[in-house]
């Protein structure tokens, strides 16, 4: 199950599922790295059974466009710069 979509912004890669060690649970690993940012990134782990279907490239877009904002914080004191 593991994949790797290129997005607009950079990477994304969702893990082969895998156990959660606290509740055994299965879980997965959705992580996104844009192609300028130094090897910076953003990941999140979800519970298996919360991901509906199968994770796809419109599903990689949207992760990764969140993930884009969360990334390219911009302080005030720049902006008044």
């Amino acid at each position: 199950m593991s994949k790797s979509f290129t997005t607009t912004f950079g990477t994304v890669k969702i893990s082969e599922p895998f156990a959660c060690f606290a509740t055994g649970d299965k879980s997965v690993e959705v992580s996104y790295k844009p192609d300028n940012y130094n090897g910076w990134g953003i990941t999140k782990t979800w519970p298996l059974c919360s991901l509906s279907g199968s994770f796809e490239q419109a599903d990689a877009d949207f992760f990764a466009s969140v993930a884009e904002e969360k990334l390219r914080i911009s302080r005030p004191m720049e902006q008044q710069a």
